[in-house]
């Protein structure tokens, strides 16, 4: 495939919940491949939505990176994006070119039809034993480059994801949100960070730092502590919030907006911010993180958490009082209609997120 396919843009193309459902049919191994042209980029897939149930996708990638696809589900004609069954399909083809594999076929995906029950059931087995196949031989070709990134240069180590008899010292790590008001009134989750072997270090230039963490280099913070990745790690959960900040820098600088966490950056250097399409999965990372504060004008609070409670706030609806007969417009006003109040209580301590 002479392009290459991205995940936002694929979630561009076919909407966020189209993308999430299609990618739960790639995890679960309900795409089959029936026809791949290299050259010219065509696909032809099966997508297993349940038993007996598929939907069948034709795809084509040109030089320019535009896809041309067709589903024969029934949604896609009303629908202003790409459904799920193309996402699933597309995010196949993502990681088969990530990991340097071309789509395997799969003969007996197209059943044909009005065969007996009999028949049926032998294609089902025969469908579900081929999808194992595909399975295994994806499975196959991630763990043979596991074995071998093993033995390849220590500068090509994950940042701190601690293999098997880890000798780097694991950093400690405290992540810190507060609310980050920009723009017209609006406002988002910032995410600060210290780290440290004991001593915890403020990361001044955040997005720097990252960066650096990214093209696994060395960060100085001051004589008694350099980030160094050939001798520091990070914790499992640490290290998946730190390529999760990753995507989203990455992710705003494929679509344009970068811009705001540029100005950000010299307003607040040490923070990074979420976009609120990230805030749910960003909150499910820090309740697993190692430490977590939650901050807002010089208070702070313990662990980040989500809460089901009821808001602290209170409504009251009022019936506006009538003219007495010695004010002005008195006769008008009794022909008018009700006039109602609305009085909330408790706004002033809540902040609503973009």
């Amino acid at each position: 495939m002479s392009t290459e396919l991205h995940l936002p843009t694929i979630e561009l193309w076919c909407g966020k919940t189209a993308f999430a459902k299609g990618k739960s049919y790639y995890r679960n191994g309900k795409v089959s491949f029936i026809q791949y042209d290299q050259s010219s980029s065509v696909y032809q897939a099966i997508v297993h939505i349940r038993a007996k149930l598929t939907e069948q996708v034709s795809l084509n990638i040109d030089e320019e990176g535009e896809v041309f696809a067709q589903c024969t589900c029934p949604s896609l004609s009303s629908y202003d994006h790409y459904c799920q069954h193309i996402a699933a399909v597309l995010i196949h083809i993502y990681y088969a070119h990530q990991q340097g594999i071309v789509p395997i076929l799969i003969e007996s995906a197209v059943k044909p039809q009005g065969l007996g029950t009999e028949q049926d059931q032998e294609l089902d087995h025969q469908l579900e034993a081929d999808q194992l196949i595909q399975q295994q031989q994806v499975d196959a070709v991630q763990l043979t480059q596991q074995l071998l990134s093993l033995f390849a240069d220590k500068k090509q180590r994950p940042s701190g994801s601690r293999a098997y008899f880890e000798t780097r010292t694991t950093l400690q790590v405290e992540w810190i949100c507060k609310p980050i008001a920009y723009g017209n009134r609006q406002y988002r989750i910032g995410i600060e960070m210290k780290i440290g072997p004991k001593r915890l270090y403020i990361v001044q230039q955040l997005i720097e730092f990252l960066e650096h963490v990214k093209r696994r280099e060395s960060y100085y913070f001051s004589k008694a502590f350099t980030y160094d990745p050939e001798l520091h790690s990070f914790a499992r959960t640490d290290d998946r919030l730190i390529q999760h900040l990753l995507d989203i820098m990455q992710e705003e600088q494929q679509y344009g907006s970068w811009e705001s966490q540029g100005v950000m950056a010299k307003q607040h250097p040490r923070i990074v911010l979420i976009p609120a399409s990230h805030w749910q999965e960003i909150l499910q990372e820090l309740s697993q993180a190692s430490s977590t504060v939650l901050e807002h004008s010089g208070q702070q609070w313990g662990a980040v958490i989500s809460s089901e409670e009821t808001l602290p706030i209170q409504f009251q609806l009022d019936r506006h009082e009538q003219l007495s007969a010695d004010q002005p417009n008195y006769s008008q006003s009794l022909s008018a209609p009700p006039r109602y109040e609305l009085h909330v209580e408790g706004l002033e301590h809540l902040i609503v997120m973009e």
